[in-house]
């Protein structure tokens, strides 16, 4: 029999036990897949793991740990409501609200925060309901919605498992007053861009057995709540090539866009190693700013086109995912100030890979795309994973500070997928983060190296292009009625009588 099986969360809030890492929990995963072939009913087996859900208050270091939650999750976030840290912070200040963070656990290991609830206690009213993927099938959300005694809720759909108004498992223990241990400090930081399958390999990336620490990176509009991811190489160009003044206009123009959409942590050097997932560009349309022509991509992915589709469709897409201020007028403007849909086109893909090498000065392992045809999956998105995936596999061949995690070495048929073509099954997530963290492991010095040289030749010709400028100003004279001067960067450094 087999199960969809937890493992520990991401670092967020919740404190890795120093014996155990994301990585571990891929044995804990066998063992407990072949424990599971004992029994001949799941609940049988659920009742054996010995499940512990332990609740703890959402203290102030734990705060990023939630809205982590808040803004990442989505398969078992039931009320989507994406809020920043300053409504979370009013939540957990008023009185009329109950906020716990929750702990899994069984007898095969401890998965750390895995949920979020919020509840008011006036109207007996869930504002948040929120679990990790990695408790999927472990019926602890159920357990928790029977325990606060069947509140009201409006799920947003879509959810993977559904809850109801009867059932109360009884085989979850509970535990209070949650004491966690502190992680060790962290040697190699990994910034990962990407969708759902970044935010997956997330939750297994890190440990503190193999000193890696990872940030999975997106953001909110603070205006709409529409949810900004920065995994497209059009945005990150976007970020570093425009001007303040094209920026301005298109965030007045487009309400989707904020000045968080320019942000993005690529160019920073608090991180180590840039872990990117193409699949934004395989997937994701670009549209044309309709005054400035400036290339764009969607902030985030909808069942529908959200430039295209009917406005009350739109206006009714947004409303159930929690996405606030947008009326009528402001649909039927964002969808008239965008042209020209289209994908990029094959030169485009490779272009950009050479552009994103050029400016991240950081090695950098890509994470491309599965090459399997679903029935009803469209052929032409098919096709570009194809033709992508053999531009990709060339550009890492050629480049020796770029590395690649292959999807496609775990994802051969359409049962290797789950809702989507790039929705995997857990164990392809634990199997894609056990690649990325070789990849680290096995090329730690050289990675170190070529990041050396790199930055040498960048200061080397920094330096020619300082000696250029220096012999040009250094021969500057002027010449007046009665006297001449040597000037030096703009500054009178000899003078004389003529």
């Amino acid at each position: 029999m087999k199960i969809c099986l937890n493992c520990l969360q991401s670092k967020g809030g919740g404190k890795n036990d120093k014996d155990h890492t994301r990585l571990k929990q891929y044995k804990i995963l066998e063992t407990k897949q072949a424990e599971a072939q004992k029994y001949n009913d799941n609940t049988e087996f659920l009742k054996a793991s010995q499940i512990k859900v332990t609740f703890s208050d959402v203290s102030d270091d734990k705060i990023e740990r939630t809205i982590e939650l808040i803004l990442r999750t989505n398969q078992l976030n039931f009320t989507k409501k994406r809020i920043d840290n300053t409504k979370l912070k009013s939540l957990l200040k008023n009185q009329n609200y109950e906020n716990k963070l929750i702990n899994v656990s069984d007898k095969y290991g401890d998965y750390g925060i895995c949920g979020y609830y919020c509840l008011n206690k006036k109207n007996k009213t869930l504002e948040h309901f929120i679990f990790s993927c990695r408790i999927m099938n472990l019926k602890v959300e159920q357990f928790i919605y029977a325990k606060l005694n069947f509140p009201k809720i409006k799920i947003v759909e879509p959810v993977s498992t559904q809850l109801n108004n009867y059932e109360r498992p009884d085989f979850i223990n509970k535990d209070y007053n949650l004491k966690t241990k502190n992680n060790k400090k962290i040697k190699t930081k990994v910034l990962l861009l990407g969708n759902c399958d970044m935010q997956s390999i997330s939750h297994y990336a890190t440990g503190t057995a193999n000193n890696i620490e990872v940030d999975f990176y997106v953001d909110i509009n603070p205006e709409t709540h529409m949810q900004i991811r920065y995994d497209s190489v059009w945005k990150m160009k976007n970020a570093l090539s425009l001007s303040d003044k094209q920026k301005d206009s298109l965030i007045k123009t487009h309400k989707w866009i904020c000045a968080k959409s320019f942000e993005n942590r690529a160019f920073k050097d608090n991180y180590d190693i840039l872990a990117f997932s193409v699949l934004n560009d395989y997937m994701v349309p670009t549209y044309q700013d309709k005054l400035s022509h400036i290339i764009l991509t969607p902030t985030t992915s909808y069942k529908y086109n959200i430039f295209t589709a009917p406005v009350d469709i739109i206006l009714k897409l947004f409303k159930e995912n929690n996405i606030i201020n947008f009326s009528k007028s402001d649909v039927l403007k964002m969808q008239r100030n965008l042209i020209n849909e289209r994908f990029m086109t094959e030169k485009e893909f490779e272009k950009n890979l050479n552009w994103l090498v050029e400016h991240v000065h950081k090695p950098i392992i890509f994470l491309n795309g599965p090459e399997v045809l679903r029935p009803n999956d469209d052929v032409a998105c098919y096709k570009r994973f194809v033709k992508y995936n053999k531009i990709l596999d060339k550009f890492v061949n050629t480049h020796e500070n770029c590395f690649l995690v292959d999807v496609r070495k775990y994802v051969k048929e359409p049962s290797d997928t789950t809702d989507v073509v790039t929705h995997y099954h857990r164990e392809t997530y634990i199997k894609l983060a056990e690649d990325l963290l070789t990849i680290i492991n096995n090329n730690h010095n050289k990675v170190k190296y070529l990041l050396k040289i790199k930055l040498m030749k960048l200061k080397l010709a920094g330096y020619i292009k300082n000696i250029s400028k220096l012999r040009k100003k250094i021969c500057q004279f002027r010449f007046g009625h009665k006297e001449k001067y040597l000037i030096l960067f703009g500054k009178t450094i000899f003078k004389a009588d003529k």
